[in-house]
């Protein structure tokens, strides 16, 4: 199945606060943090940016939009508002490792 970007923001929102959680009671886990990294690298790949819009109807309005899926085109205002919301609180944690994976 090809991911969904709807299911991958709500679960990095979750992650993300256990994180934060389990940094709060001085239980940092790397394992979390790897996950968070490789959450939020699937959510900027659902982005639409000038090089992926090809199959936007009005690529210009739909520029930095979160589709359901690489697949699937479809752009709705949760998504983007829930991506944005991990891809925010996850740019606080300031991880070295995000968007520098090889697609």
């Amino acid at each position: 199945m090809v991911p969904q970007a709807p299911a991958a923001a709500g679960f990095t929102e979750a992650i993300i606060s256990t994180y934060e959680l389990s940094r709060h009671h001085g239980a940092q886990d790397a394992a979390l943090l790897e996950q968070i990294s490789l959450a939020l690298y699937a959510l900027t790949r659902d982005q639409v940016r000038d090089h992926n819009a090809y199959m936007v109807r009005r690529p210009v309005a739909a520029r930095s939009g979160i589709r359901r899926s690489l697949v699937e085109q479809e752009i709705r205002i949760d998504f983007t508002q829930h991506a944005a919301s991990a891809l925010i609180r996850g740019a606080t944690l300031r991880l070295e490792s995000v968007g520098q994976r090889s697609p």
